[in-house]
């Protein structure tokens, strides 16, 4: 039985010899000289196996050629007899031409077909790189080059990407010997040869990434098939390590930054906290010196000092637990209905003893508000804000304190008439260990967290946080939080 294929090449193959033995009639009828009718049946040789892709269909083809010309153009004709022994030559002449070209034709279309097929896997290949190109995430690149080797090879394929110290001695032996190993075993190798699937590490020259299995059920992977196969694990590979080399540069990143923080920290540390101490320490020790010999105003007011310093200390501490944990990812928002005035006023009670010669000024609407959030966490914040405006404006200065609902948001404000921000400094206000005081750290106490857990805090909440300058003089903060 024909198959679809061979079918295709028959009727083919009968069409052409019916239009070129009906051109042989019709030259023979002219009365041209038989070379030429001959010459018809060699270029219909060439046709056929054109047409057929076939040196066997071509061979057939000129057989007949040869039998047909014989029957109805030769004497005597419509007999298979020769009585001109010439002819014997043509026929033999015709077969050998019509062979080699029949050859020549066939090797030409394979040449063709393959040169065809290499540019076609090239193209996919090169398309299979750049798509790797485009991946980041280690599970993507190993679900992509899966679909580009199950694509290209025809047969199913299974990637494992493993770690030599956490290895699942629950897996296949199969796996993990080749793992180990970093060498091909299964189907066509010398271990577990008899298993139908074959077993190959992704690996590089200094590190084995994992194993691919791919599927040899119905045919044994060709020589062809493992060039290509190669070719995407390379690339599966330099994938790989690109994307533990990013992630190795960012932990290297992370730990710089820990260590810039770390070392920032205890250069702050040192500086803020010997000032306050040193005056904690002066003050309680010149009470205990000379109790009796100081007026009582004087002694008051050394307390004042002592305890003012001990309230800074005391937000300094909270200050740096709470940069600690937003380091460490731990700042956790447990966010409730709340009412937007008791938090206000929480927030000024916290900072009255503190505020100094300053004055606070709430404007708040004539309705109640209230938004869901974490009301300690907002309360921090509008006294970092609050005690931030006290250390930067003059005394006698004063601190508003707005807030009312904007465009479906709660907007809180903290504003002050003092000298305001620079403008080289303004973009920079935010970032941990920033502070606009210096060169007058012992005036301005600050180590430069304040802001830096406020914009930590409020993004947190899923709002936002700017600072600008008044026109009028002074800084103002600005606070947008979801209402609802």
């Amino acid at each position: 039985m024909l198959n679809g294929d061979d079918r295709g090449k028959l009727l083919k193959t009968a069409l052409i010899f019916a239009l070129v033995v009906s051109l042989a009639f019709a030259l023979y009828i002219m009365e041209l000289r038989l070379e030429n009718i001959l010459l018809v049946f060699v270029v219909g040789v060439l046709v056929i196996s054109v047409a057929s892709s076939s040196f066997i269909w071509g061979i057939t083809a000129a057989v007949l050629f040869i039998l047909t010309f014989n029957f109805f153009f030769t004497e005597p004709r419509f007999t298979f007899n020769v009585d001109d022994p010439n002819y014997l030559v043509s026929f033999v002449i015709f077969f050998i031409v019509a062979a080699l070209g029949s050859t020549l034709m066939s090797r030409l279309q394979s040449h063709m077909y393959i040169a065809k097929h290499n540019a076609a896997v090239s193209n996919n290949l090169y398309e299979v790189s750049k798509g790797f190109w485009r991946l980041s995430d280690e599970q993507a690149i190993v679900e992509y080059a899966t679909e580009a080797i199950a694509d290209l090879l025809k047969r199913s394929c299974k990637i494992f990407i493993l770690d030599r110290g956490k290895l699942d001695m629950t897996m296949s032996p199969k796996i993990i010997w080749c793992f180990v190993n970093a060498h091909p075993c299964g189907s066509g190798e010398n271990k577990f040869s008899d298993d139908k699937r074959k077993y190959l590490p992704i690996r590089s020259e200094s590190h084995t990434f994992g194993v691919v299995s791919v599927d040899c059920t119905q045919i044994e992977l060709s020589k062809e098939d493992g060039r290509y196969l190669n070719t995407v694990l390379l690339q599966l590979t330099i994938a790989l390590e690109r994307h533990r080399l990013n992630i190795a540069e960012e932990e290297n990143r992370i730990k710089i930054e820990r260590e810039n923080l770390r070392s920032n920290l205890l250069r702050s540390i040192s500086h803020d906290l010997r000032t306050p101490l040193t005056g904690i320490a002066g003050c309680s020790g010149l009470l205990i010196d000379n109790l009796h010999k100081i007026d009582t105003e004087s002694v008051r007011t050394t307390l004042r000092d002592i305890h003012a310093d001990s309230i800074w200390l005391s937000g300094l501490v909270e200050n740096l637990l709470q940069m600690t944990r937003i380091q460490d990812g731990r700042l956790t928002v447990t966010g409730k209905i709340e009412v937007v005035e008791d938090v206000v006023a929480a927030a000024v009670g916290k900072v009255s003893k503190r505020r100094e010669e300053h004055s606070i000024k709430i404007n708040k609407p004539s309705e109640v508000i209230v938004a869901h959030m974490d009301a300690q966490l907002i309360i921090q914040v509008l006294i970092n804000l609050l005690d931030n405006a006290f250390r930067h404006t003059p005394d006698k200065s004063v601190v508003e304190l707005s807030y009312g609902i904007e465009n479906g948001w709660l907007a809180l404000t903290v504003s002050d008439n003092g000298t305001g921000i620079s403008e080289e400094k303004l973009p920079n206000i935010f970032e941990p260990f920033y502070s606009t005081a210096h060169g007058e750290a012992d005036k301005k106490r600050g180590m430069g967290l304040g802001l830096s857990i406020c914009r930590a805090i409020v993004n947190a909440h899923g709002g936002s946080i700017s600072a600008e300058n008044n026109k009028s003089g002074g800084a103002r903060f600005r606070i947008l939080l979801p209402s609802s």
